[in-house]
């Protein structure tokens, strides 16, 4: 898969994947139906890995058929 091939350039590491279960403890919000946390040993790679002139074709591909959210947090 491109996209994980990519993603173990920027040194990535999958922390939880789609088949793992889900449950909302609290809130209204609901569920996505699939979603993927990814942990890199610092902002600068995880920007890095999404910035990088390979990516922007599965970008373009991601956009064309799901909507997405990607969102980075930093470390406490």
């Amino acid at each position: 898969m491109k996209a994980m091939a990519l993603v173990q350039k920027h040194g990535r590491k999958v922390l939880t994947g789609a088949g793992s279960a889900m449950e909302i403890l609290e809130g209204d919000g609901q569920l996505p139906s699939y979603r993927v946390l990814l942990e890199f040993p610092s902002m600068e790679h995880a920007k890095a890995w999404y910035h990088d002139p390979e990516y922007a074709l599965l970008i373009m591909l991601r956009w064309s058929g799901a909507d997405t959210d990607i969102i980075l947090v930093d470390e406490l």
